[in-house]
Parts: C-alpha cells; structure tokens; sequence
C-alpha cells in the first residue's frame, strides 16, 4: 500500500460517515463528478478526509433542497459558504466531581484544552486517533479515559449509530461530538441517547471543557431531560420468569394488581425491544423510534417500582410459580 492510499476510508465507511447509501455515492462519483476516490490496489474505492468532508455537505445540501449538478461544480469552500453555518455557543454552570477528565481524541482537529477556566475539571487528552484507523476493527480498540471527543463533518442517525457502537466496544460513558452540519434527526437521535453531548464547531478549547465537565461532572445529559438517580442506577429488573411466576401465582392479596402490574411490565418490555429493533427505518421513523424505546424504558421502571411496593408491602413469595 502506498503513502497516499493511508488514512483512506473504504466506501463502506464512508457511506456510514456521511449517510450517503453507496449506491448514491457510486452514482455522485461517475454521474456528477463530486468526488474522485484513490483506488486502493488498483480497485477499491479508498475516500479521503476531504472527500467525506464534501460528501457531507452536499448531503446536507441536497436534504434542504439544492441541486446535485449545482452543487458538484462547487469547490469545498464554496460549501462551506452555502452551508452558512450558525452558531450558538452557550455557557453553563456547575460543580465539579472530577479535577482531572481524561480524554481521548478522534477526528483530526481536536485542540488541546487544558485548564483554560480555572473553576472547571481540567480536561487531558490522553490518546488520539484517526478515525479510519478505528473503524476496521472497533475490537482491537484500547480506549481508556472518561469521555471520548470524536469530529464529524456531519451528524446524522448513521453517524450517531457508530458512536454509540464505539462507546459500547470501549466502555466509556460519555462522547463530545463536535460536528459543523447536522441534521435534526440526527441531533434528536443523540441527545435521546443521553450519553452522547453534540456541540456545533467552531469550538475553542474554553467550550470543549464546558462541555466535557458537563457531560462526567454533572448527572444530566446534554438534553436536559436525563436524570439519572441513585433508585435508577441500582434498579434491577424483573426477568420474564419472575414476570410469568408472578402472573401465574395465585391470589393471596384479594386483588389482581400483581397480575395485571406483571402483564403491563412484559407488554412493555415486548414493546422496547421492538422499538429497539426497528433498524431498517428512514431517518424520522428511527428517531421517533428510538424515543418510544427511551419513554416505554421509563414507563417499565415506573411499573416495576409499583410492582416491587406491591410485593414488599404484602410479603409476597413468587420465587416457585404456584399451580393453578
């Protein structure tokens, strides 16, 4: 492989990055002329940096109504001034938990950060990464640090995908996106998932250290909606065993509440996995459907904290199911 064919990304990877099907980006290419992809060893498509950069704003482009042949013949500066970005960098304030964050860094113009606030955890980036060398194997990847800096071109529902399938491989609790477009959906579809905190660039290194403490130094996610208690954090849930002993038992209280708490809690535990599995979805069905996952989810802990009062309060035994 030659020194020029390092650091590419293949189509598959890049279709993901910027959520242009390969399909489109195949067409993009030998229709319209957007991008001219190196052939890796004579035949794969190998996508630079700056190719993933122009593929994204022209999707965000051709999402809001422009003209693909119009938007072919623009150079990446010409983009960036159509895309005409708007920013709205706000302040927060908080306590600290944390004096130090470890960081690690992925994506290629991450700034150091340091301490610039004295009155803020100072935030260390202790590894950095490209993001092409992660995505061939996320297995092999050894990050360690309380939160992860990733930077996108774009955000959208495929991109939010892969960073949650990062932070599932690395273990790590929270994610800093810094994007420069980002598409509604994909923006929801982030802030749903509460560990994933987006912040549209430019950033200076003041702002990512704002955001970094308020993502492992504050207990709410960046949508303001998640809260997440010590109840919740140690809250075990019922399994569908218990669920059927617990249906099946019979009635030693004079009331069906165990029954009907037990058939609402497994209804709902049918109804997030389906919302879960809904993977084949255009991007709006996705976010709703993840938001469905995310209310049912707190709709299956409220029942199993009024099961759990239930039991307790009457001394109920379901651990073998009572026969009819």
């Amino acid at each position: 492989m030659t020194k020029e064919e390092t650091n590419l990304y293949k189509i598959g990877a890049a279709s993901k990055i910027t959520g242009v099907n390969i399909a489109t980006l195949r067409v993009w290419e030998n229709r319209y002329g957007v991008v001219e992809p190196i052939r890796i060893n004579g035949t794969q498509r190998g996508f630079s940096k700056k190719d993933v950069d122009r593929i994204s704003m022209i999707k965000q482009l051709v999402d809001a109504g422009d003209s693909i042949s119009t938007l072919s013949k623009l150079s990446l500066e010409e983009l960036e001034l159509r895309m005409q970005p708007s920013v709205n960098n706000s302040q927060v304030n908080f306590g600290n938990s944390k004096d130090k964050i470890k960081a690690v860094a992925v994506g290629t113009r991450i700034p150091e950060v340091g301490r610039p606030s004295p009155h803020l955890a100072e935030v260390r980036v202790a590894a950095r990464y490209e993001l092409t060398s992660i995505m061939d194997d996320l297995s092999a990847i050894n990050l360690d640090g309380d939160i992860i800096i990733f930077e996108f071109a774009s955000l959208h529902p495929d991109t939010v995908e892969l960073i949650i399938e990062i932070l599932t491989v690395s273990e790590i609790s929270h994610a800093l996106v810094i994007y420069r477009f980002g598409s509604s959906n994909g923006i929801k579809l982030a802030q749903l998932d509460g560990r994933i905190h987006p912040i549209q660039a430019p950033v200076f290194p003041i702002d990512i250290q704002i955001a970094s403490n308020f993502a492992v130094n504050s207990t709410f996610g960046s949508s303001g909606l998640i809260n997440v208690t010590k109840e919740e954090k140690d809250h075990v849930p019922f399994n569908e065993k218990e669920l059927w002993e617990i249906n099946m038992m019979s009635n030693p209280i004079h009331c069906e509440c165990p029954k009907h708490l037990s058939s609402i809690i497994s209804s709902l535990r049918g109804f997030e996995k389906y919302s879960s599995d809904c993977e084949d979805l255009d991007e709006k069905d996705r976010v709703l459907h993840k938001e469905l996952e995310k209310k049912t989810s707190q709709a299956r802990f409220i029942m199993e904290k009024a099961l759990r009062k239930v039991i307790k309060d009457n001394d109920l035994n379901y651990s073998t199911a009572n026969p009819l």
